[in-house]
């Protein structure tokens, strides 16, 4: 998902818990405070405050009976759809609350709050989610996070799908291209014209062979699948389907890490970095007076690798090479390190591969390899997780020249964000071959949960205290 989405996804929390307050405070006023207070006294007048207090706990647990209701479903929906499952998730909101005061009549005794409060969650939910989709509709109208897609087919159906898409951009995809039959070539072009988010093959039959080209193709270029009609057969893959325009599709998924998913890891990215940070910040302190007092040179290196999707990003580490073997913009003998550096994988290489790895590092000064035995030296990516460069659980990002060393499937590792650990790092560490690592990343991607980067980080650190696979 594009980051617009992302965000007006996320939006959609506060906005329903302050649409549920609000029919909440407004139903108060209502019974309290207006005209219907002399119409029909109230026989108990709640405390304010303690109102608030208690629509407050409502709303929260309103958000939890939509979330279990669909209303969070990142998949494109009919407003009427959207309307029809508010109306239901309200519903069970209220009977919960009528079945609560059942059984703790000291609550409150006014069925009018229940009942107003009831049809003013339902029109404000409803108004504030129309107001969400007008916005949507607007900023896809206006061009912001519209989906570049090519289509691959032929026929009627790709015809339709291409009007109604360009003509209704509400949708938010736009077809900059249609392709009769899929070319590498053609769309390795396209997606660096054209910023291409997504292909849709329409219309055909592919052999099991074709149909794993195309979308480990695909996947290289970091682009997502969608089918339109059955071309799927029996082929396995991790599929979503949905609706658009009234045509049925089905999303080949490259890892369950989206959505929801992806925003409740950046929060958690945000928020376990920033404690850390904190909490090793006397560490931190100590390692870079270690780096500084004994080596000349920058403390902080700025190792250049490869992020999600291709993307150069600056990892942060401390210096654990004398300087004038260390490779990088920020050293003016760069060039010769690099040289240096190709001999002694040469003559001292541990790994088979795209990724290297030197045995006995004759570069690293005496704090630097006690740093690196205990990854001391990578304690400053937190700040490169804080700032959203990587995550805290993923694959290790590799340098450019060994990324472009990958093959067509290693690509898939970076359709996600480089992590400071992984599943491969609490598996061997060097001791993997690339090969290996590349499996266990990939199996990460695939299966990514939250339990699962919980497991990984609490394991981390009995991992490097044992020391194992360090050099």
């Amino acid at each position: 998902m594009k980051r617009l989405d992302l965000f007006l996804l996320f939006l959609l929390l506060p906005l329903d818990f302050l649409a549920i307050f609000l029919a909440g405070v407004g139903v108060y006023f209502l019974r309290f405070e207006s005209v219907l207070k002399d119409w029909r006294p109230a026989m108990e007048l709640i405390p304010f405050k303690e109102y608030l207090a208690l629509i407050s706990l409502v709303a929260l647990i309103w958000l939890i009976i939509f979330a279990l209701a669909g209303l969070y479903n990142p998949r494109p929906k009919r407003f009427f759809d959207e309307f029809i499952k508010i109306f239901l998730a309200c519903s069970t909101g209220t009977l919960l609350v009528i079945s609560i005061i059942f059984f703790r009549r000291e609550l409150f005794a006014s069925r009018f709050i229940i009942l107003g409060g009831y049809v003013l969650s339902i029109f404000s939910v409803t108004f504030f989610r129309f107001l969400i989709n007008r916005f949507r509709h607007w900023l896809y109208k206006n061009g912001y996070g519209v989906k570049n897609v090519l289509i691959v087919g032929e026929g009627r159906l790709v015809e339709i799908i291409r009007n109604e898409f360009n003509e209704n951009l509400y949708f938010g995809y736009r077809v900059k291209a249609v392709f009769p039959k899929f070319d590498e070539k053609q769309v390795e072009n396209l997606a660096k014209e054209t910023e291409l988010d997504e292909i849709i093959l329409v219309g055909q039959k592919f052999s099991p062979e074709e149909l794993k080209y195309i979308i480990e193709t695909a996947h290289e270029m970091h682009l997502t699948v969608k089918y339109a009609s059955d071309i799927l057969g029996g082929q396995l893959f991790k599929i979503n389907s949905l609706t658009l325009a009234g045509i049925p599709f089905i999303e080949v998924k490259m890892t369950p890490l989206d959505g929801w998913g992806k925003i409740y890891k950046r929060i958690f990215d945000i928020v376990v970095s920033l404690v850390l940070i904190i909490c090793f910040s006397p560490l931190l302190i100590f390692c870079a007076l270690l780096v500084f007092l004994t080596s000349r040179g920058p403390v902080i290196y700025q190792n250049e690798r490869i992020g999600e999707k291709g993307k150069r990003i600056n990892v942060l580490k401390f210096r654990s090479m004398y300087s004038e073997y260390c490779i990088g913009k920020q050293f003016s003998n760069s060039d010769a390190a690099l040289e240096f550096e190709k001999k002694l994988i040469e003559e001292y290489g541990i790994k088979k591969g795209p990724v290297y790895k030197v045995a006995n590092d004759p570069r690293l000064t005496p704090v630097g390899r006690w740093l690196r035995k205990y990854s001391l030296d990578e304690l400053p990516q937190f700040f490169n997780v804080l700032i959203g460069d990587m995550s805290l659980v993923g694959p290790r990002p590799h340098q450019l020249r060994e990324v472009e060393k990958y093959d067509k499937s290693d690509r898939k590792i970076l359709n996600i964000k480089p992590g400071v650990t992984g599943l491969a790092q609490i598996s061997g560490r060097s001791d993997l071959s690339f090969s290996e690592e590349a499996r266990l990343d990939m199996y990460y991607i695939e299966n990514w949960s939250p339990l699962l980067d919980l497991y990984i980080l609490l394991k981390t650190p009995g991992v490097v205290l044992k020391k194992r696979g360090a050099y």
